[in-house]
């Protein structure tokens, strides 16, 4: 492993609520690990890493949500 991080996108959350806005970024660690960081501008950070089955749950999860909101 050579412990090196690589940031692949960077989402911005606009709101017109000002404590509701923040930055979605989205990680890689030593090609293994998917870190997702989510940041609210009034509120701090969370960050979360998960492997390859769990991105994949959420990746499912997201799709279901975007499907069933369209």
């Amino acid at each position: 492993m050579d412990g090196k991080r690589n940031e692949i996108a960077t989402i911005v959350v606009d709101s017109a609520d000002e404590e509701n806005q923040g930055v979605i970024i989205v990680s890689v660690f030593d090609k293994q690990e998917i870190g997702l960081c989510v940041s609210q501008r009034m509120g701090g950070d969370l960050e979360i890493w998960l492997d390859k089955d769990q991105t994949n749950s959420l990746i499912t999860a997201l799709k279901k949500a975007v499907d069933d909101t369209i």
